[in-house]
Protein backbone atom coordinates (compact mmCIF):
# COMPACT_ATOMS: atom_id res chain seq x y z
CA UNK A 1 0.00 0.00 0.00
CA UNK A 2 3.07 2.67 0.33
CA UNK A 3 2.96 3.27 -3.74
CA UNK A 4 -0.46 3.59 -3.75
CA UNK A 5 -2.23 7.18 -4.23
CA UNK A 6 -2.38 8.70 -0.78
CA UNK A 7 -5.99 9.48 -0.91
CA UNK A 8 -6.92 5.60 -1.24
CA UNK A 9 -4.74 5.00 1.50
CA UNK A 10 -6.48 7.48 3.89
CA UNK A 11 -9.89 6.13 2.53
CA UNK A 12 -9.22 2.95 3.15
CA UNK A 13 -7.99 3.77 6.76
CA UNK A 14 -11.30 5.35 7.35
CA UNK A 15 -13.34 2.90 6.01
CA UNK A 16 -11.14 0.27 7.97
CA UNK A 17 -11.36 2.36 11.78
CA UNK A 18 -14.93 3.53 10.45
CA UNK A 19 -16.16 0.25 11.01
CA UNK A 20 -14.43 -0.84 13.80
CA UNK A 21 -15.89 2.32 15.57
CA UNK A 22 -19.38 1.06 14.00
CA UNK A 23 -19.42 -2.50 15.10
CA UNK A 24 -17.69 -1.75 18.36
CA UNK A 25 -20.18 1.02 19.41
CA UNK A 26 -23.03 -2.02 18.36
CA UNK A 27 -21.80 -3.98 20.98
CA UNK A 28 -22.32 -1.26 23.46
CA UNK A 29 -25.53 -0.94 22.56
CA UNK A 30 -26.28 -4.25 23.78
CA UNK A 31 -23.95 -3.46 27.32
CA UNK A 32 -26.72 -0.18 27.95
CA UNK A 33 -29.65 -2.05 27.10
CA UNK A 34 -28.72 -4.94 29.24
CA UNK A 35 -27.79 -2.25 32.74
CA UNK A 36 -31.39 -0.19 32.04
CA UNK A 37 -32.83 -4.16 32.51
CA UNK A 38 -30.64 -4.91 35.52
CA UNK A 39 -33.35 -5.86 37.34
CA UNK A 40 -35.72 -8.17 35.91
CA UNK A 41 -34.13 -11.53 34.27
CA UNK A 42 -32.53 -10.78 30.67
CA UNK A 43 -34.69 -13.31 29.41
CA UNK A 44 -34.16 -11.06 26.00
CA UNK A 45 -30.88 -12.40 25.31
CA UNK A 46 -29.88 -15.77 23.94
CA UNK A 47 -27.56 -17.44 25.67
CA UNK A 48 -26.51 -19.35 22.77
CA UNK A 49 -25.88 -16.17 20.72
CA UNK A 50 -23.98 -14.88 24.04
CA UNK A 51 -22.02 -18.02 23.57
CA UNK A 52 -21.30 -18.50 19.64
CA UNK A 53 -19.94 -14.75 19.94
CA UNK A 54 -17.45 -15.87 22.59
CA UNK A 55 -16.06 -18.86 21.05
CA UNK A 56 -16.25 -16.75 17.14
CA UNK A 57 -14.78 -13.55 18.36
CA UNK A 58 -11.81 -15.80 20.03
CA UNK A 59 -10.91 -18.02 17.12
CA UNK A 60 -11.40 -14.44 15.20
CA UNK A 61 -8.85 -12.76 17.08
CA UNK A 62 -6.19 -15.60 16.96
CA UNK A 63 -7.01 -15.80 13.30
CA UNK A 64 -5.92 -12.08 12.39
CA UNK A 65 -3.46 -11.77 14.74
CA UNK A 66 -1.69 -14.74 13.36
CA UNK A 67 -2.33 -13.95 9.78
CA UNK A 68 -0.89 -10.18 9.55
CA UNK A 69 2.23 -11.47 11.93
CA UNK A 70 2.89 -14.03 8.59
CA UNK A 71 1.71 -11.65 5.86
CA UNK A 72 4.35 -9.00 7.33
CA UNK A 73 6.90 -11.71 8.08
CA UNK A 74 6.90 -12.91 4.37
CA UNK A 75 5.99 -9.71 2.53
CA UNK A 76 3.00 -11.10 1.11
CA UNK A 77 -0.35 -9.23 -0.04
CA UNK A 78 -1.68 -7.95 3.62
CA UNK A 79 -5.11 -9.11 3.61
CA UNK A 80 -5.27 -8.01 7.76
CA UNK A 81 -5.29 -4.33 8.65
CA UNK A 82 -4.30 -3.18 12.22
CA UNK A 83 -7.96 -2.27 12.45
CA UNK A 84 -9.21 -5.61 12.07
CA UNK A 85 -7.28 -7.24 14.76
CA UNK A 86 -7.88 -3.73 17.60
CA UNK A 87 -12.02 -4.83 16.52
CA UNK A 88 -11.39 -8.59 16.82
CA UNK A 89 -9.99 -8.36 20.12
CA UNK A 90 -12.30 -5.38 21.41
CA UNK A 91 -15.31 -7.68 20.76
CA UNK A 92 -13.76 -10.24 22.60
CA UNK A 93 -13.70 -8.29 25.91
CA UNK A 94 -17.21 -6.58 25.48
CA UNK A 95 -18.23 -9.92 24.45
CA UNK A 96 -17.04 -11.20 27.69
CA UNK A 97 -18.34 -7.98 29.39
CA UNK A 98 -21.64 -9.07 28.31
CA UNK A 99 -22.12 -12.66 29.60
CA UNK A 100 -21.13 -11.26 32.68
CA UNK A 101 -24.13 -9.33 32.81
CA UNK A 102 -26.10 -12.36 31.87
CA UNK A 103 -25.31 -13.97 34.68
CA UNK A 104 -24.78 -11.41 37.17
CA UNK A 105 -28.58 -9.95 35.79
CA UNK A 106 -30.38 -13.02 36.14
CA UNK A 107 -30.34 -14.38 32.51
CA UNK A 108 -28.82 -17.80 33.61
CA UNK A 109 -31.01 -18.16 36.85
CA UNK A 110 -34.43 -17.76 34.62
CA UNK A 111 -33.32 -20.64 32.04
CA UNK A 112 -34.17 -22.87 35.30
CA UNK A 113 -38.07 -21.91 35.42
CA UNK A 114 -38.37 -21.16 31.29
CA UNK A 115 -39.40 -23.52 28.46
CA UNK A 116 -35.89 -24.79 26.64
CA UNK A 117 -35.86 -22.50 23.20
CA UNK A 118 -36.43 -24.92 20.34
CA UNK A 119 -33.13 -26.63 19.59
CA UNK A 120 -30.98 -25.46 22.38
CA UNK A 121 -29.75 -28.71 23.08
CA UNK A 122 -28.66 -28.94 19.14
CA UNK A 123 -26.38 -25.76 19.68
CA UNK A 124 -24.99 -27.18 22.58
CA UNK A 125 -23.74 -29.82 21.24
CA UNK A 126 -22.54 -27.47 18.21
CA UNK A 127 -20.30 -25.32 20.62
CA UNK A 128 -19.05 -28.52 22.30
CA UNK A 129 -18.05 -29.82 18.76
CA UNK A 130 -16.06 -26.73 17.68
CA UNK A 131 -14.16 -26.19 21.31
CA UNK A 132 -13.27 -30.04 21.04
CA UNK A 133 -12.03 -29.77 16.99
CA UNK A 134 -9.92 -26.45 18.10
CA UNK A 135 -8.52 -28.44 21.22
CA UNK A 136 -7.84 -31.47 18.29
CA UNK A 137 -6.22 -29.09 15.91
CA UNK A 138 -3.74 -27.71 18.70
CA UNK A 139 -2.90 -31.85 19.32
CA UNK A 140 -2.04 -32.45 16.44
CA UNK A 141 -0.06 -29.28 15.61
CA UNK A 142 1.66 -29.82 19.03
CA UNK A 143 2.90 -33.42 17.46
CA UNK A 144 3.98 -31.61 13.98
CA UNK A 145 0.91 -34.13 12.24
CA UNK A 146 -0.38 -30.51 11.27
CA UNK A 147 1.20 -26.58 10.74
CA UNK A 148 0.18 -24.18 12.97
CA UNK A 149 -0.55 -21.85 10.37
CA UNK A 150 -1.09 -22.72 6.35
CA UNK A 151 1.87 -22.43 3.38
CA UNK A 152 1.15 -22.33 0.03
CA UNK A 153 2.36 -25.98 0.07
CA UNK A 154 -0.71 -28.41 -0.99
CA UNK A 155 0.81 -30.23 2.12
CA UNK A 156 0.00 -27.59 4.64
CA UNK A 157 -2.79 -25.99 3.14
CA UNK A 158 -4.81 -26.68 6.57
CA UNK A 159 -3.59 -25.72 9.16
CA UNK A 160 -4.82 -24.82 13.79
CA UNK A 161 -5.45 -21.26 12.06
CA UNK A 162 -7.04 -22.44 9.04
CA UNK A 163 -9.49 -23.76 11.45
CA UNK A 164 -10.35 -21.05 13.53
CA UNK A 165 -10.66 -18.83 10.44
CA UNK A 166 -12.95 -21.74 9.22
CA UNK A 167 -15.01 -22.39 12.30
CA UNK A 168 -15.50 -18.03 12.86
CA UNK A 169 -17.14 -17.88 9.63
CA UNK A 170 -19.38 -21.43 10.52
CA UNK A 171 -20.47 -19.75 13.83
CA UNK A 172 -21.24 -16.18 12.31
CA UNK A 173 -23.66 -17.91 10.01
CA UNK A 174 -25.28 -20.05 13.17
CA UNK A 175 -24.70 -17.82 15.85
CA UNK A 176 -27.60 -15.36 14.76
CA UNK A 177 -30.28 -18.01 14.26
CA UNK A 178 -31.19 -18.67 17.78
CA UNK A 179 -31.37 -14.69 18.28
CA UNK A 180 -33.47 -14.88 15.63
CA UNK A 181 -35.50 -18.03 16.51
CA UNK A 182 -35.81 -16.42 19.82
CA UNK A 183 -37.63 -13.33 18.68
CA UNK A 184 -39.88 -14.96 16.79
CA UNK A 185 -41.10 -17.41 19.31
CA UNK A 186 -42.12 -14.47 21.53
CA UNK A 187 -43.03 -12.29 19.09
CA UNK A 188 -41.26 -9.50 20.14
CA UNK A 189 -37.91 -7.81 20.27
CA UNK A 190 -37.99 -6.26 23.75
CA UNK A 191 -34.35 -6.70 25.39
CA UNK A 192 -32.88 -6.85 21.61
CA UNK A 193 -30.90 -3.75 20.41
CA UNK A 194 -32.04 -2.37 17.74
CA UNK A 195 -29.14 0.29 17.68
CA UNK A 196 -26.96 -3.22 17.76
CA UNK A 197 -28.20 -3.94 14.60
CA UNK A 198 -28.20 -0.23 12.65
CA UNK A 199 -24.66 -0.06 13.67
CA UNK A 200 -24.07 -3.83 12.16
CA UNK A 201 -25.15 -2.70 9.25
CA UNK A 202 -23.18 0.21 8.71
CA UNK A 203 -20.19 -1.52 9.76
CA UNK A 204 -20.66 -4.16 7.50
CA UNK A 205 -20.93 -2.40 5.01
CA UNK A 206 -17.62 -0.31 4.84
CA UNK A 207 -15.97 -3.62 6.17
CA UNK A 208 -17.00 -4.84 2.66
CA UNK A 209 -15.85 -1.75 1.30
CA UNK A 210 -12.37 -1.36 2.72
CA UNK A 211 -11.28 -4.67 1.43
CA UNK A 212 -12.45 -3.89 -1.81
CA UNK A 213 -10.64 -0.62 -2.20
CA UNK A 214 -7.15 -2.10 -0.46
CA UNK A 215 -8.10 -4.68 -3.65
CA UNK A 216 -7.77 -1.69 -6.22
CA UNK A 217 -4.62 -0.53 -3.65
CA UNK A 218 -2.52 -3.66 -3.87
CA UNK A 219 -3.58 -4.66 -8.00
CA UNK A 220 -4.50 -8.07 -6.51
CA UNK A 221 -7.54 -10.36 -5.01
CA UNK A 222 -5.22 -11.88 -2.45
CA UNK A 223 -6.54 -9.74 -0.03
CA UNK A 224 -9.86 -11.44 -0.32
CA UNK A 225 -8.67 -14.58 -0.38
CA UNK A 226 -6.30 -13.61 1.70
CA UNK A 227 -9.32 -12.93 4.98
CA UNK A 228 -12.39 -14.84 3.72
CA UNK A 229 -13.32 -14.71 7.50
CA UNK A 230 -13.70 -10.43 7.27
CA UNK A 231 -15.07 -10.82 3.53
CA UNK A 232 -17.89 -13.66 4.70
CA UNK A 233 -18.29 -11.72 8.37
CA UNK A 234 -19.45 -8.70 7.18
CA UNK A 235 -21.86 -10.24 4.18
CA UNK A 236 -23.42 -12.44 6.97
CA UNK A 237 -24.07 -9.64 9.40
CA UNK A 238 -25.30 -7.82 6.54
CA UNK A 239 -28.02 -10.61 5.95
CA UNK A 240 -29.06 -11.08 9.40
CA UNK A 241 -29.11 -7.68 9.94
CA UNK A 242 -31.28 -7.20 7.38
CA UNK A 243 -33.83 -10.53 9.04
CA UNK A 244 -33.73 -8.40 11.96
CA UNK A 245 -34.45 -4.47 10.99
CA UNK A 246 -37.74 -6.68 9.59
CA UNK A 247 -38.31 -7.98 12.69
CA UNK A 248 -38.29 -4.87 14.56
CA UNK A 249 -40.15 -2.34 12.44
CA UNK A 250 -42.32 -4.96 10.29
CA UNK A 251 -43.17 -8.50 11.72
CA UNK A 252 -43.43 -7.15 15.52
CA UNK A 253 -44.15 -3.30 15.54
CA UNK A 254 -46.68 -2.16 17.86
CA UNK A 255 -46.51 -5.57 19.38
CA UNK A 256 -44.83 -5.42 23.06
CA UNK A 257 -42.58 -2.72 22.86
CA UNK A 258 -38.79 -2.57 22.26
CA UNK A 259 -35.63 -1.36 24.17
CA UNK A 260 -37.24 1.90 25.57
CA UNK A 261 -40.05 0.56 26.34
CA UNK A 262 -40.50 0.39 30.21
CA UNK A 263 -41.78 -3.39 31.00
CA UNK A 264 -45.42 -2.18 32.22
CA UNK A 265 -47.82 -0.15 29.89
CA UNK A 266 -51.54 1.32 30.74
CA UNK A 267 -53.14 -0.70 27.64
CA UNK A 268 -56.21 1.26 26.67
CA UNK A 269 -59.43 -0.62 25.71
CA UNK A 270 -57.72 -3.53 25.79
CA UNK A 271 -55.46 -2.65 23.23
CA UNK A 272 -51.74 -4.32 23.49
CA UNK A 273 -48.87 -2.07 24.87
CA UNK A 274 -47.90 0.64 21.91
CA UNK A 275 -43.79 0.53 21.66
CA UNK A 276 -42.16 4.01 22.26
Amino acid sequence: MGTAPRHLVLASRALGWGYFLAWSLSFYQQVVVNYRLRRTPLTGLSPHFLAYNFTGFLFYAIFVTATYAVQKRDGAAVSVDPNDIAFAVHALVITAVTMAQYVAYGGARALSYRPAPPLAWLHTYVLAALWTLAGLCVALAATRLIPWIASDSPSYRFSVVTYLGSAKIFITTLKYVPQAVHNASRRSTVGWSIGNILLDLLGGLMSLAQQALDAVIQGTADVFTGNVPKLLLALLSISFDIVFIVQHYVLYRGLPGDEHAPLLHTRPSGDLPVAI
